[in-house]
């Protein structure tokens, strides 16, 4: 009978927790088989393993806390089946050693760790080393950092298709606290809780990578309700809702702003809730930010004078600390988002907050809600640009004087292009406000239907301080079905080039320079949708030639353009011609 040669590094050898049984020793065998030594418990497999082995737990309840000093593979038959429960007062796995040791945990549950008073790491703790989890069940741990797992100085952590739950932090990081690099794919992490920051993950010095899951139901203390990041942040897919933080970033808080990247697509926030800033997303030192074909539906800041002086960003709060830091947004929904508190000095932003430069497309803000300034987008004093182009604003609604859709306010320049703005609810004001704005430009836009509690609100307004001088162009724009169509304050100066005007008790109004030129008159004959025109409207080929070369839906304009954000087609029926068929048996 030939001897099993000694597994290489590349096999690494498997080491049965169990009465002794016969089995291959690695892969590559080619049939032999070696007997194993019978071990009673996962601790002594683990002593006796070899540097890279693979240790095979069968199914079985264990209560066990374990000390890893060596790099290993820990799998179990199942995460359902092989559950390894921590002995009292103590946590699940301890991986140890200065050097640092790296760590793979696959198909287990790991439950019941609670290590004495002071400590981290409910369920795993790792120093200097990596840990991959695989498949796994982490619920019911509590420590420090880390409730469920605590990853300290050089290393990483990778979860894929595992379940983080019910697990506590007396500081940070409920499920997760990681020092290195954070890797989620296919992970869920709920009811997770940390009294300070990251209820579901708190990320110390690395980067946090997401890839589909989800996180529900989380809860901060202060700040990332789902997650706390440091550095930079990576979000491809998954759903993000009802995480709570008790001051910043109901579903997430990133902190460091300079050189760093946040990046979130094809994402679900919803009901999420922060007391402060950012209700689903705050980006508190202006990362730049991207966020496309992401729904943020029904998050909410809010807040009361005992906890925050102001609340902002119902949806997502973006904060700039140097100049033309931006957020990015194209391709998103923001429905239902809100701004409110109690006794607040300032309330801002139902949807989306920002200080920095901001760029909107192709997107929808619908039934977004401020007690203040801005119930779709309040643009800070501080911010730089705002570009808005080819979207939407259905709905929304500000309690304050104005901005009930757009608030904008102090940026270097705005530029809105094919932008309906309709259905805007007001205290009282203006749907669309602009405030100590240099160059306003707005072009082929439709703005429609502005409401206040006793009757119409203004459509747009642009306000100046004494002394110095804005200048706002509006080209080929319908404006219908308001108290005041334009209002120009002291000190400001408006264009206004070949605009369709309706319905409207005054088309100009204030004390401002206003030249109107080239107006038009008459009911834009709108669709059943409010924007899209139909054949009747007296808007079509009667707009100015300008540098717009498609609509709102992307269809082309031709030399002579429509007034307003749609350009009207009309559709051609050609009518079914059916021949008889031919009988090819009767051709001579």
């Amino acid at each position: 009978m030939q001897t099993c040669p000694r597994p290489s590094r590349a096999f690494s050898r498997l080491v049965l927790v169990a009465l002794a049984l016969v089995l291959p020793v690695g892969p590559g065998r080619r049939g032999q088989a070696a007997l194993l030594p019978q071990f009673t418990t996962i601790q002594a497999a683990i002593d006796a393993a070899a540097d890279y082995d693979t240790i095979t737990i069968p199914a079985g309840d264990y209560t066990e806390s374990l000390l890893v000093t060596k790099p290993l593979t820990l799998a179990g038959a199942s995460a359902g089946s092989t559950v390894i429960r921590a002995q009292n007062g103590k946590r699940v796995i301890t991986v140890t050693i200065t050097g640092g040791v790296d760590l793979t945990l696959r198909n287990l549950t790991l439950t019941g760790g609670s290590p004495p008073a002071g400590e981290h790491g409910g369920a795993v703790w790792v120093w200097n080393g990596s840990l991959v989890v695989e498949a796994c069940i982490l619920q019911d741990n509590q420590a420090v950092d880390g409730g469920a797992i605590y990853q300290a100085g050089t290393g990483s952590v990778t979860i894929t298709n595992s379940t983080l739950h019910d697990n506590q932090a007396s500081n940070r990081g409920g499920g997760i606290f990681a020092a290195g690099n954070v890797t989620l794919t296919e992970v869920s992490l709920s009811n997770n809780s940390a009294a300070w920051h990251g209820g579901g993950v708190h990320v110390d010095a690395g980067d946090l990578s997401i890839s589909g899951g989800r996180m529900v139901q989380n809860q901060a203390g202060t700040s990332g309700g789902g997650a706390f990041v440091d550095n930079n942040l990576s979000i491809q897919d998954g759903t993000f809702a009802g995480n709570t933080a008790g001051n910043d970033g109901g579903a997430i808080m990133q902190w460091n702003g300079v050189n760093r990247l946040v990046t979130i697509a094809n994402a679900h926030f919803e009901a999420n809730q922060a007391v402060r800033y950012g209700g689903a997303l705050s980006v508190a030192h202006g990362a730049e930010t991207t966020i496309h074909g992401t729904r943020f539906i029904g998050n909410a800041v809010v807040g009361d004078a005992v906890h925050a002086t102001n609340t902002a960003g119902g949806g997502v709060h973006f904060s700039g600390s140097v100049p033309n830091q931006s957020l990015t947004i194209t391709g998103s929904i923001f429905q239902g988002n809100t701004a409110v508190c109690q006794n607040c000095d300032t309330v801002q932003g139902g949807g989306v907050f920002v200080s920095g430069s901001l760029g909107v497309s192709r997107s929808d803000f619908t039934g977004n809600k401020a007690a203040g300034h801005g119930g779709a987008i309040y643009a800070h004093p501080s911010s730089s640009t705002v570009t808005i182009l080819t979207s939407k604003f259905d709905g929304n609604a500000s309690t304050s004087s104005s901005g009930g859709a757009l608030h904008l306010e102090a940026s270097t320049a705005a530029h809105l292009e094919n932008v309906v703005v309709m259905n805007t609810r007001v205290q009282s004001g203006s749907s669309v406000a602009f405030v100590r704005v240099p160059l306003i430009t707005i072009l082929h836009s439709t703005l429609t239907g502005t409401t206040t509690p006793s009757g119409r609100g203004d459509g747009i307004s642009i306000d100046q301080a004494i002394n110095l001088t804005n200048t706002a162009h509006v080209i080929n724009t319908i404006i219908a079905n308001q108290a005041a169509g334009v209002v120009v304050q002291s000190y400001a100066e408006c264009s206004l080039d070949h605009t369709l005007w309706y319905g409207n008790t005054r088309d100009i109004d204030g004390a401002g320079t206003i030249q109107n030129l080239g107006p038009l008159y008459g009911d834009p004959a709108f669709a059943i949708d409010g924007y899209h025109l139909t054949s009747a409207s007296p808007a079509i080929d009667r707009g100015t030639v300008s540098t717009v070369l498609f609509d709102i839906d992307q269809q082309g304009r031709g030399g002579q353009p429509d007034i307003g954000a749609d350009e009207f087609y009309a559709r051609v029926h050609i009518p079914l011609v059916q021949r008889e068929p031919v009988n090819y048996d009767n051709e001579n």
